[in-house]
């Protein structure tokens, strides 16, 4: 079971997955990321510019870009449906992760299945918000 970004390494560095997205996981864990809320200079946006990009109307960070912003979180909808799993809000990124990879069971290849999928629609959803 994993419980801290330490654990993480192991899931993220899969040799099934590009490097450049097991780099972006690395730092989406980490909250190094470009997200609106995570620029290096404070106070030089507008109140408007710290807007989600899925144009929810909400404040852009990481749990909320990737996990709770109602544009994005369609896709997550999406993907436990298709696997027919029931879905399990989570307060924060760490547990969204853990609680996709537990779904899997004891099958490892149901298990590296949902790492894949995990990496990829997290690594799609960064890539629409830089469009």
């Amino acid at each position: 079971m994993v419980t801290n970004y330490n654990d993480y390494h192991l899931i993220l560095w899969l040799k099934e997955v590009s490097l450049k997205v097991s780099l972006f996981a690395w730092r989406l864990l980490h909250n190094r990321i470009t997200t609106k809320d995570n620029l290096p200079r404070p106070h030089v946006l507008t109140i408007n510019d710290h807007l989600c990009t899925g144009r929810c109307g909400c404040i852009e960070d990481t749990y909320h870009l990737f996990v709770s912003c109602v544009f994005y979180d369609n896709l997550w909808y999406l993907i436990y449906d298709w696997f027919e799993f029931s879905l399990a809000t989570s307060s924060n990124l760490l547990l969204h992760l853990r609680h996709f990879f537990d779904l899997g069971g004891v099958s490892s290849k149901l298990n590296l299945t949902l790492k894949i999928i995990w990496l990829a629609t997290a690594y799609f959803i960064f890539l629409k918000k830089q469009k």
